[in-house]
């Protein structure tokens, strides 16, 4: 399976670095502009770029999916969307066809990947650190506050892709991200993508088909009563809930 290539992937591979190539100076710009107009914290121009770098990589190669919900987004200015994990395509499929500026929490190590992590260094997504307790910390606080500058932030419950595509239970750190800002949480259900780039390949088996995104109404964090676990427990609930039979996993609320 980790040495698994086929045309299909090598050319999916080709078109986001080409994408990615033809866009650094896009990039650049936006990120100058976004400075000079007093958007250092957001960078909305360089998040617009982002955008059309990954649908136009993704359209290159016949690969678009469902978009189911689009409409609980609207009216919203910065919320934490969580959604399940379990490709490589997953961040790709998101930030193309979700139209609204974004950062991710993202591993440290795929922010030094060549041009694709520069680009992430520049719209200010956020280095997810996990080598020892401060670092962690300082993922949490710097989440929090690009939250708190009016980003919307997408970070992945699981805490990693799942290794066969079902649903694993959710992390508490998020939670305590969205109500430590107060902003809503959105949850996102990613059906049928897993399939098509199993954990463990190099690359995509094949043009995705049949993929199907839902964007979740939002969970209000406002209500002063609620805690970290009852959000975690019920996001989690409607995650999977839209999820495939096969990708579904156990219930995390405790009887």
């Amino acid at each position: 399976r980790g040495e698994t290539v086929t045309p299909v992937g090598v050319a999916l591979g080709v078109s986001v670095f080409a994408v990615a190539f033809a866009v650094q100076i896009p990039v650049l710009v936006a990120f100058v502009w976004s400075v000079a107009r007093g958007e250092r914290k957001r960078r909305r121009g360089v998040d617009w770029v982002i955008h059309w770098w990954a649908w136009c990589s993704m359209r290159l190669c016949g690969y678009v999916p469902e978009l189911v919900g689009r409409e609980h987004l609207e009216g919203l200015d910065n919320v934490l969307l969580l959604p399940n994990h379990t490709s490589f395509l997953d961040i790709l499929t998101l930030s193309g066809f979700i139209r609204k500026p974004m950062k991710y929490v993202s591993k440290k190590s795929i922010l030094k990947i060549p041009i694709i992590g520069w680009s992430m260094k520049l719209a200010g997504h956020v280095p997810l650190q996990t080598d020892s307790r401060r670092s962690q910390l300082k993922t949490f606080k710097d989440t929090v506050q690009s939250l708190k500058d009016g980003n919307s932030v997408i970070t992945f419950p699981e805490g990693g892709r799942s290794t066969d595509g079902r649903l694993t239970s959710f992390k508490r750190g998020p939670f305590k991200m969205a109500l430590r800002a107060q902003v809503p949480i959105v949850p996102v259900s990613i059906c049928g993508l897993a399939q098509w780039y199993p954990k463990g390949t190099l690359l995509p088996l094949a043009v995705p088909q049949g993929v199907r995104i839902v964007v979740h109404p939002p969970i209000d964090t406002s209500d002063p009563g609620v805690t970290e676990g009852e959000l975690c427990e019920r996001a989690h609930a409607i995650v999977n809930s839209a999820l495939p039979d096969y990708q579904r996993g156990p219930s995390m609320v405790r009887s």
